[in-house]
């Protein structure tokens, strides 16, 4: 089980579930964080950060493997006629992040 967990500049708990991401909140005295979690293990996990970026902030790393493999990238993952790839074929305004 991956035991990490990211704080994403973003923050959109809808969009986490969509992406299959399990976002959360931790609370302490000092400080409060919004935090998203795999919820998996034994495979990796990049394609999940990686449609999370393009649908919570309508950007993506030149660097990604979307940017390498285009769309295909999330058809292999979610399949072609899945909820989350409707969406990130709706997005036509993607930008590179820098």
């Amino acid at each position: 089980m991956y035991n990490w967990a990211y704080a994403a500049r973003i923050y959109n708990e809808e969009v986490a579930h969509l992406c299959h991401l399990i976002p959360f909140k931790l609370i302490t005295s000092e400080e409060d964080y919004e935090l998203l979690s795999f919820g998996g293990c034994g495979m990796d996990m990049t394609y999940k950060l990686e449609a999370y970026q393009l649908l919570a902030d309508d950007s993506y790393d030149a660097n990604s493997n979307f940017a390498k493999q285009g769309i295909k990238y999330f058809e292999y993952y979610y399949g072609k006629e899945s909820r989350i790839l409707k969406e990130i074929r709706k997005r036509s305004d993607l930008k590179i992040a820098g």
